[in-house]
């Protein structure tokens, strides 16, 4: 379950149940919430991050169980940038994907069409045009500046 509290601690409401139906989880991990109050969650054990409105409904999944681009083995982080990508790292796959606010693949975080392999990237946090980009078998953070996605080439996938 997701639930929410004030800042006081108070219990407000809370959504989700055990299940691999939308708006069910197996293993819910890490979260963020984007510009417009959208709630992403890590749903790991289903290999999918799911988006809610703030009242708990269920507006989109992104990726499902894979070891391609735009798929997930064990996803653990997830961020949501001010621009409308959504980063999702997947710690067992060693790699962070990028998808845009409709939840369809654009690339693998890298350089010159090469993803980057991380070690064991869980967290992720989009802060102004940064990336940073938790890898806990390596003890250590990268921090990426945010560009503009490159271009599709034909192939991709």
């Amino acid at each position: 379950r997701v639930a929410f509290f004030d800042v006081r601690g108070k219990f407000l409401h809370e959504f989700g149940a055990e299940g691999d139906a939308d708006g069910q989880f197996r293993f819910p991990a890490t979260i963020d919430v984007d510009a417009s109050g959208n709630v992403y969650v890590v749903d790991v054990l289903n290999a999918r991050v799911q988006k809610f409105n703030a009242d708990g409904e269920h507006l989109l999944t992104i990726g499902k169980l894979g070891g391609k681009a735009g798929t997930f083995y064990r996803p653990k982080g997830v961020a949501a940038s001010d621009d409308g990508r959504v980063f999702v790292s997947d710690s067992f796959l060693g790699v962070v994907h990028v998808f845009d606010a409709a939840g369809t693949f654009l690339y693998m975080l890298g350089d010159g069409g090469t993803a980057t392999v991380f070690d064991t990237p869980v967290g992720l946090a989009a802060i102004n045009s940064r990336l940073f980009v938790t890898q806990m078998l390596a003890g250590k953070v990268a921090v990426f500046e945010r560009q503009e996605p490159p271009a599709a080439t034909e192939g991709d996938e």
